[in-house]
């Protein structure tokens, strides 16, 4: 079987197994792949691809690549240097799902770190359903000096940072993801804590991760960020000391965190802060002081599903004085007997 030629094709999905993946060869045009990798009928991998078949040495305008699903053969393809090393000027965005193989707590063997110090150019990262990864890949990462966006989706081993200090050989103290400006974190259900965040992130967005209960490494160094949107953590008690810090934080929501009941000190900081939302979060009571001096300059507050703030802050309570001009706000109560008139 052989793949006809295709001069002017951009963008080609492929689905089957190793064995097809030599035919992707003659795609030398080529800006969008995804490969879905499969086990052959009878549940084995398909016969080993040639040498003179390898793939990914010819596609060379490749922009955007997708793999999906666990294959020995193609992680041999890539733990070859030499042989992704163009991916150094031209790829851009990548998206791995179920490729446990990419990340060295693999147990089936050592992550390709070849292919991952030819993503030079990479923009943008999205990993999904990776079991392997268990802590914060910083030897993966270390070469990805201009990603900007990164995504990590159900992969539920990850428990966040290595316990084991960066090797002062290849690292120093040299910040991983220089450029890093966007993370989403979503469905990771053993993740305990964030790993620190470079000072270049711009917006952070953590949902659906059961464990997590500490953010205070992850927002130490990440003063530029703007936006902050955490839902559904329900073993996170409180936000870190020094939340106040993040002087340039523009809009902040905290939605489903059960048993989140306390918010630090020092909030008034918090100087670019527009919007606030506080939503389904009933242990907490009170507002701090500090974030209480900067409610009358917000654009916008939300707060529902937290009785003991709705009762404070509804219209005829003790600090409705502090949000009566704000814009656009409201708790539930108050929606409730809005709807009622």
């Amino acid at each position: 079987m052989t793949m006809p030629k295709l001069p002017s094709l951009k963008r080609l999905q492929m689905e089957g197994t190793d064995k097809q993946l030599g035919l992707v060869c003659s795609l030398t045009t080529v800006l969008s792949l995804d490969i879905k990798v499969h086990k052959t009928s009878n549940g084995t991998e398909s016969p080993p691809l040639a040498q003179e078949e390898l793939p990914f040495r010819y596609v060379r305008a490749l922009e955007n690549l997708i793999i999906s699903g666990a294959s020995v053969n193609l992680a041999r393809l890539l733990e070859v240097e030499e042989e992704t090393s163009w991916l150094n000027t031209s790829l851009h965005h990548l998206e791995i799902r179920q490729c446990d193989w990419l990340f060295s707590s693999s147990q089936q063997a050592a992550s390709p770190l070849g292919f991952w110090k030819n993503l030079t150019s990479l923009l943008s990262l999205e990993i999904y359903d990776c079991d392997d990864l268990v802590y914060w890949p910083e030897e993966e990462f270390r070469g990805l000096s201009f990603l900007k966006k990164l995504k990590i989706d159900d992969c539920c081993k990850w428990v966040g940072p290595s316990n084991l200090p960066l090797s002062s050989s290849t690292s120093g103290d040299a910040e991983l993801l220089p450029n890093l400006e966007e993370l989403n974190v979503i469905r990771c259900d053993g993740l305990l804590e964030l790993p620190k965040l470079p000072t270049t992130l711009r917006s952070l967005y953590v949902q659906h991760c059961p464990e997590l209960n500490s953010m205070t490494a992850g927002l130490q160094r990440a003063t530029a960020l703007n936006s902050i949107n955490i839902s559904n953590c329900p073993s996170l008690t409180s936000l870190p000391e020094g939340f106040g810090q993040l002087t340039a934080l523009k809009s902040l929501r905290i939605d489903n965190c059960s048993n989140l009941s306390y918010l630090p000190e020092g909030m008034q900081g918090l100087t670019a802060l527009h919007l606030l939302t506080i939503a389904y979060c009933p242990r907490l009571s009170s507002l701090p002081k500090g974030l209480q001096q900067r409610l009358p300059s917000l654009l916008s507050l939300d707060i529902r599903g937290c009785p003991k703030l709705e009762r404070q802050y509804a219209r005829g309570g003790p600090y409705w004085d502090l949000i009566s001009r704000i814009p656009h706000t409201g708790t539930l109560s108050e929606r409730r007997s809005n709807s009622n008139r």
